[in-house]
């Protein structure tokens, strides 16, 4: 099983390749943390649990991806198989209140940003705040799929590395 940094370091690797943060300033922040919201959105608007775990999967590729932008290296420390224990809450049985709680740690990532004046501290509360995303997503994952979290990713990982450069109509 890859690591989470192993996973972040491909991430980062195959979103460079695309075009993708190839430049970083911190007040990108908010447009990127405006994209994980999407792909959450994107997660409580399907329906088939495989499908869902695969948004959820997107949802992790783009926090893992805004941490290597952020610092690489941030996901050192978290590994896959601590990840059931990492969550904020237990999920809810009903799915729209997980997706719900997963948004609002996404928002927290974005208040860090927000409030926190010294840059330092503030780059500290935004990378914690992408670790509670990607652990409540995967553990989400988990919940929704058969197949192993890293898995998901992983495949995800191999089609967006075929896919042409700046796809998508992303602006960040």
């Amino acid at each position: 099983m890859k690591t989470l940094q192993e996973l972040a370091t491909e991430t980062r690797r195959v979103n460079g390749a695309n075009g993708w943060g190839l430049t970083w300033k911190i007040d990108d922040l908010p447009r990127n943390v405006a994209l994980i919201h999407s792909e959450i959105t994107e997660a409580w608007q399907e329906r088939v649990p495989h499908k869902i775990a695969r948004e959820l999967g997107d949802v992790v590729i783009r926090a893992l991806d805004l941490g290597e932008l952020i610092r690489a290296g941030s996901f050192v420390d978290l590994e896959p198989e601590r990840l059931r224990f990492a969550l904020v809450s237990p999920p809810s049985a009903h799915r729209n209140i997980s997706l719900m709680e997963l948004h609002t740690l996404t928002s927290q990532v974005l208040e860090s940003f927000r409030k926190v004046k010294e840059p330092e501290a503030m780059e500290a509360a935004v990378l914690s705040g992408l670790m509670a995303v990607v652990s409540y997503a995967w553990q989400l994952m988990v919940l929704e799929s058969q197949e192993d979290p890293a898995d998901t990713i992983d495949s995800i990982l191999f089609v967006n590395s075929r896919r042409a450069y700046r796809h998508g109509g992303r602006r960040t």
